[in-house]
């Protein structure tokens, strides 16, 4: 006989010992992950709700419009054609500015 089973009628129960520290490890390496899962989770709504925060931020409010701090050529050629009004030079110049994303 060999040293690990003391007869065929072991055979049947060494198997079975294995396949349940099989089984054992598989629910422990799942309670892992589903621990791990449950982390990504609260993580993307983490950031789910810091991208909402972002978008908020970056929303330009009804009647205002971005423009660049210096005025670019375009703004300053627009504003020729005015004649020592200001607000239609303001006028002309916010109609000229780049818009966000490369908009004319």
């Amino acid at each position: 006989m060999n040293d690990k089973h003391h007869g065929p009628h072991c055979a049947g129960s060494c198997e079975g010992a294995a396949y349940q520290i099989e089984i054992e490890r598989l629910r422990a390496e799942n309670k892992a992950l589903r621990k791990q899962l449950a982390v990504a989770r609260r993580d993307y709504e983490v950031m789910n709700k810091i991208r909402e925060g972002l978008e908020q931020a970056q929303t330009v409010p009804s009647g205002w419009q971005l423009v660049p701090v210096e005025p670019t050529e375009q703004m300053i050629e627009a504003t020729e054609d005015v004649i020592d009004c200001p607000v239609s030079m303001y006028y002309a110049m916010l109609a000229a500015a780049p818009k966000p994303g490369g908009g004319a």
